[in-house]
């Protein structure tokens, strides 16, 4: 007799990065899945998942077609609120934020929070789910479904820096990133940038006004000289932007060099940038640990 989860993810198509409307179950279904959000504020109120909101899986297929369910026994969905589109904000989608993503589907523009993920027992979603008369499954266009499991991953492998230099460093690195990805692109070849990942380094880690920055592009070994200039020629120039934009000080003492020249006590002292949600924005399957 096949399992909970697998029932839900063969026969309902429960995966990660579906979504489904909540006014597909009933009002005391909505308020008894409360109980499981992690603010107590949230807990009991009905409010919380409104019928207009949409539900998005974001627990991992393996977890979810579990073969015994006392191993994976629940499932993770983020209740997501609708919004206008007057408030979707450039920055919260791709997976840029790690609290906040938005997404567009069924015509209408919705908004993922940390906040607000709840953690359903498999049996009470399929009870649910046999007892609708209009649950209907909801795919994500796959430059949102692919970032879906990247937003979910950075909460947990965020860099670390502090709020008081993201705050106005990625304002400067939205308005610089192209010109360096476009100085940087490989036209034809088994990767699509010369870039295998940008490092910054920041100090004091503590929250402060005042920051001294170093960024640092690694580049791969076949990378021409004339094109090397180039990308540390673009991160000069956003470099030179954030310093304009702040009160902080660049250090940087190269801006970008090759594999071979990079040591890893060098590179030991700096923090990776997660730039995946650049490539999901620009519709790159090429996003691995190694590319930018």
């Amino acid at each position: 007799m096949p399992s909970f989860g697998q029932t839900l993810y063969h026969d309902f198509g429960i995966r990660q990065a579906v979504c489904f409307s909540a006014s597909c179950f009933q009002d005391e279904t909505r308020l008894a899945w409360t109980d499981s959000f992690a603010k107590k504020v949230n807990r009991g109120e009905a409010s919380k998942i409104k019928a207009s909101s949409m539900l998005l899986v974001i627990s991992q297929n393996c977890d979810i077609a579990a073969r015994k369910d006392v191993l994976d026994s629940a499932v993770e969905i983020v209740v997501c609120k609708k919004l206008k589109e007057r408030n979707v904000f450039e920055g919260n989608k791709f997976a840029h934020s790690s609290r906040k993503l938005q997404f567009y589907i069924s015509g209408s523009w919705y908004e993922a929070n940390v906040d607000y993920i709840i953690t359903v027992e498999k049996e009470e979603i399929l009870t649910a789910i046999q007892a609708s008369t209009s649950f209907e499954i909801n795919h994500l266009l796959k430059e949102y479904s692919e970032s879906v499991p990247v937003w979910r991953a950075n909460r947990y492998l965020r860099s670390g820096l502090p709020d008081s230099f993201n705050e106005l460093f990625f304002p400067v690195l939205e308005q610089h990133i192209e010109k360096i990805e476009t100085e940087a692109n490989i036209e034809q070849g088994d990767y699509s940038s010369y870039i295998r990942a940008m490092f910054v380094k920041v100090e004091p880690l503590e929250e402060s006004s005042n920051h001294t920055f170093e960024l640092f592009a690694l580049l791969r070994d076949n990378v021409e000289d004339q094109t090397m200039s180039k990308i540390q020629d673009a991160i000069e120039c956003m470099a030179e932007a954030l310093e304009g934009a702040s009160d902080f000080d660049d250090k940087s003492m190269i801006y970008a060099d090759r594999e071979r020249n990079t040591t890893v006590s060098y590179l030991n002292g700096l923090l990776k940038l997660n730039l995946d949600y650049h490539s999901l924005s620009k519709g790159d399957d090429d996003i691995g640990p190694e590319k930018l």
